[in-house]
């Protein structure tokens, strides 16, 4: 398993997971503010699409997405920080 703490900014959305191999990730938010975990079924071309899952975690929420693309985007407020565990994945650990 894996786990990192990473800022969320109004500039920079930040990729939780990216792989051609789909994996389950645990996504806390640590606030201040508001972040959508967005999730993809494939790694998208660029420009990406809208997500196909799209959840809105207020500060102290926590939800599992499972994906090939997961990113954190700031919904609201000024910046956020997001903490996650990779919690399968189907490559190496």
């Amino acid at each position: 398993m894996r786990q990192a703490v990473a800022p969320v900014t109004n500039d920079y959305d930040t990729i939780l997971y990216e792989s051609p191999e789909p994996s389950n990730v645990l996504v806390l938010n640590a606030g201040p503010g508001n972040v959508d975990a967005q999730a993809w079924s494939a790694v998208p071309p660029v420009p990406q699409p809208k997500p196909q899952i799209a959840i809105e975690l207020r500060p102290g929420a926590q939800r599992m997405l499972g994906g090939s693309l997961i990113r954190a985007h700031l919904k609201s407020g000024n910046s956020a920080a997001v903490a996650w565990r990779l919690l399968s994945s189907g490559g190496p650990s």
